[in-house]
């Protein structure tokens, strides 16, 4: 499940570049210290950027200062940071977070090319309970990174918020208040009958009693497919047509991780394994045929062992989710397997054992 990065109008003061100059974003109740040498490049609407100068150097950093619109876990955004750049071919150095006043700021470090030219770019996303937060994206040369970014995590300590106040971490749980009235949508105009019907859904034959969470739940696949090493909501599928097997884990939405969230989790832990160059195919979560909403992940590329092609899927029905994953190192396997891979998919479901 993919989560969008976009910026909102925000209201920014930068005061110069003398040595008493700060950043404020009121806002936000945030603000720090300028240091001296910093230029106020571009201030639009929703972004505004500085140049930092660097001893020895004819090419000046850049930072630049966003409020991004983001609410959900610590582990979502990093994954999808991973996911991003994953998809732009960019080397991902590493992950981290740094507390800032007893709030996390989540750093991301990547090294890219921008038209031949090498460069490294921080991203720091402060983790503050709010709808909209504040995003820095530092980026310089690579020789001239680690200076630079001492430069701005000196800057950093700085940060304080404008009314004194203690910020706090965000709550995925937490709901804000809708600030902004929303119009209502115009009334659909009635439909006598429009000569379509309801598809009726589709039961697989196959059917695998488990138990998850103390409670039934049936497990069906289509004709072709067998469990096998079932035990405490976790299983192996196998096809005869299939060259390697699908593990699948069954939870219980209300008290396991949202299955997007434990989707992205499962598809980042392979990540590692790849070399640059990685192709990846996703599909947003939608009903199939047994009325199962299935969300798919494939990613097909090289590792330092040859081929390597991942699938990763999650399926959503009634109280609970699988979650399903594949490895395979041949290519020539490819093909045939994405099409029983698909097929199982279109029809896998999950069902509520009545009592």
């Amino acid at each position: 499940m993919m989560i969008p990065l976009l910026a909102a109008v925000f209201a920014l003061a930068p005061q110069g570049t003398a040595a008493n100059a700060t950043y404020t974003d009121d806002y936000l109740g945030l603000a720090f210290n300028i240091p001296p040498g910093w230029s106020l490049v571009r201030k639009t609407k929703d972004m505004t950027r500085y140049s930092l100068p660097i001893e020895g150097s004819s090419t000046p950093a850049e930072l630049e200062i966003i409020r991004a619109p983001f609410h959900s876990s610590k582990e979502i955004w990093q994954t999808i940071q991973l996911r991003t750049n994953e998809t732009l071919h960019r080397e991902i150095v590493r992950q981290w977070e740094q507390d800032v006043i007893q709030v996390p700021i989540l750093f991301t470090q990547i090294n890219w090319s921008d038209k031949g030219t090498a460069k490294t770019t921080l991203t720091g996303l402060y983790f503050t309970r709010t709808p909209l937060k504040m995003l820095v994206r530092l980026t310089s040369p690579p020789a001239d990174f680690d200076k630079v970014r001492y430069e701005f995590q000196t800057a950093l300590e700085t940060l304080h918020t404008t009314n004194g106040t203690q910020p706090v971490e965000d709550d995925e749980n937490i709901k804000f208040d809708v600030t902004k009235k929303i119009q209502p949508a115009p009334p659909k105009a009635k439909v006598i009958d429009s000569g379509k019907r309801n598809a009726k859904l589709v039961k697989p034959k196959v059917a695998v009693p488990l138990t998850v969470s103390t409670k039934s739940v049936t497990l069906r696949i289509p004709d072709g497919w067998s469990a096998t090493d079932i035990s405490d909501g976790k299983l192996t599928l196998h096809h005869a047509k299939l060259s390697a097997p699908i593990t699948v884990e069954v939870r219980s939405v209300l008290d396991s991780e949202k299955a997007g969230t434990a989707l992205l989790k499962q598809a980042a832990v392979t990540l590692p394994d790849f070399e640059a160059g990685v192709k990846r195919l996703d599909t947003e979560p939608k009903p199939n045929a047994a009325g199962c909403s299935v969300s798919t992940v494939w990613r097909i590329g090289r590792g330092k062992d040859g081929d390597l092609i991942t699938f990763n899927a999650t399926g959503e029905q009634s109280d609970f989710y699988l979650l399903a994953s594949y490895r395979i190192t041949s290519k020539a396997a490819l093909k045939g397997d994405q099409n029983l891979i698909k097929d199982l998919f279109d029809k896998i479901a999950l069902e509520t054992v009545q009592p």
